[in-house]
């Protein structure tokens, strides 16, 4: 994999580029980089050199290490400001925050990596939440998030997901009861979840939906068990499940207007 890239120098630059904006810190040097690509220090010099050339980093005279340059914030602002689903979503989040005082959160589905992010969130008012990092990239089969998307994607996606699972010896429960989950949240409309990404987390997430029917994302609910009780699941799966909803007819409405 290493000599590949190497040799392919846009997928090094591109992957040169992912690690300074995800991992690196506030300044790096050319030798940290090809560390961490497990590159050539000349290959990782020749990215950070074109990638300079464009203003994605800038370097800094006197000490010769880079850091993020503003060309990359503004291509940033320009993409996400091509993608709808964010700026349709937050209102939708904020009053579901306000109706449950619990943090709300945009999953969306990336059908190429079959895996998903949170994109965006409107966190709880009270001091004891859980603070979830956002566009980091995790698995559908694990959590009420993942399992809000996988339960809804067509089924021989599903059953990749859960041939990786097994593969990677994450499917503890086992694939029956994975199955047996998908089938409930189907049938439901919501998926349900306690600590299985986020130890002492309790989860609620149901599926948006785009025009064409595919699911590309969901909504998702996530608090602390010691303020969850089976009196208030009734109420938490309508929320989520309405504001789910409500996200996916905005979106319809914005794509034939």
């Amino acid at each position: 994999m290493a000599d590949e890239r190497q040799r392919d120098p846009v997928s090094r630059t591109l992957e040169a580029l992912a690690w300074i904006i995800c991992e690196a810190g506030t300044d790096f040097g050319v030798r940290e980089m090809a560390s961490a690509l497990d590159i050539l220090p000349s290959a990782a010099h020749r990215a950070l050199s074109g990638l300079a050339f464009k203003g994605l980093v800038r370097q800094n005279d006197e000490t010769g290490r880079y850091s993020l340059g503003m060309e990359t914030f503004r291509l940033s602002q320009v993409a996400l400001g091509r993608f709808p689903l964010k700026h349709v979503a937050m209102p939708h989040l904020v009053r579901l925050m306000e109706a449950c005082d619990e943090t709300a959160l945009l999953g969306v589905y990336d059908a190429d990596r079959i895996q998903m992010i949170f994109a965006a969130a409107v966190e709880s008012s009270s001091p004891l939440r859980y603070i979830v990092k956002l566009n980091e990239w995790i698995p559908l089969h694990l959590g009420a998030s993942g399992l809000g998307i996988l339960s809804f994607l067509p089924k021989h996606v599903r059953n990749n997901v859960m041939d990786r699972a097994d593969e990677a010896g994450q499917s503890p429960q086992g694939r029956s009861s994975l199955e047996a989950r998908i089938e409930t949240v189907r049938e439901q409309g919501f998926a349900h979840s306690f600590a299985q990404r986020v130890a002492g987390a309790v989860g609620f997430a149901a599926p948006i939906f785009f025009p064409s029917g595919h699911v590309i994302g969901d909504v998702c609910i996530t608090l602390p068990e010691q303020r969850y009780s089976e009196e208030r699941r009734e109420n938490l799966a309508s929320l989520v499940v309405e504001c789910a909803r409500s996200i996916s007819r905005d979106l319809e409405s914005s794509a034939s207007s």
